[in-house]
């Protein structure tokens, strides 16, 4: 592999390629039941893979929940907090828009931005 030759980098196959090959093998040689094996651990790793990575953003929710507790749940006490922000959101998102299409807040734009 050429970029092997490159010393102080953690190098890794591109899995795809291999599951390909492995594929092509199970194919024109169907003899080497090996690579049935092999194709279904690269599976069943990746699978494993995309779990631990779901699992993390529920258990990162999970902690939010926990860990901001008070937060999440200011509004049932303080009946000026809304549920959701949303309107603020597209308030902003609105001034973002203005800004980017403007370049910059400029004379007229930035009293008329300035009012809202």
């Amino acid at each position: 592999m050429p970029f092997s030759k490159y010393d102080g980098i953690d190098h890794a196959f591109y899995n795809a390629h291999l599951l390909r090959e492995l594929i092509g093998i199970v194919e024109n040689y169907p003899d080497q039941t090996w690579t049935l094996e092999a194709t279904e651990l690269l599976l069943q790793m990746k699978k494993a893979k995309d779990v631990a990575i779901e699992r993390g953003k529920i258990r990162a929710l999970i902690d939010r929940f926990v860990g901001y507790k008070g937060e999440v749940c200011r509004f049932i006490n303080d009946f000026s907090i809304p549920f959701t922000n949303n309107l603020t959101e597209q308030d902003i998102r609105m001034i973002k828009v203005i800004q980017k299409v403007s370049r910059c807040f400029r004379g007229e734009l930035k009293k008329v931005l300035i009012l809202l």
